[in-house]
């Protein structure tokens, strides 16, 4: 399972805003979410979690859509639901 989080800077406080499993459509589908509508994407990282939800791995958002070579969307590209990226790359977190 993977959780997308934010760490507060002045309170060190996180906020898990989605989890799913990595192979999910989910987590793509959040991934460009997050690009096409979000700003502050540098506070942003997804987590590898257990059962018991502790962190036993963690990423930087940025990096991970930079491997996949995501990018925000156009307003036409979001009409019609194109995916940017390359989705093969599952092996970014493993």
């Amino acid at each position: 399972m993977v959780a997308f989080i934010t760490i507060d800077k002045e309170t060190k406080q996180a906020t898990k805003w989605c989890t799913c499993g990595f192979e999910d459509k989910l987590y793509f589908d959040f991934m460009q979410y997050l690009l096409d509508g979000c700003t502050g994407l540098e506070d942003f990282y997804i987590c590898e979690i257990d059962n018991q939800e502790t962190i036993t791995k963690m990423y930087h958002f940025m990096d991970i859509v930079e491997y996949y070579g995501m990018r925000k969307r156009s307003f036409m590209e979001k009409l019609e639901n194109v995916k940017t990226g390359n989705y093969e790359l599952r092996e970014a977190i493993a």
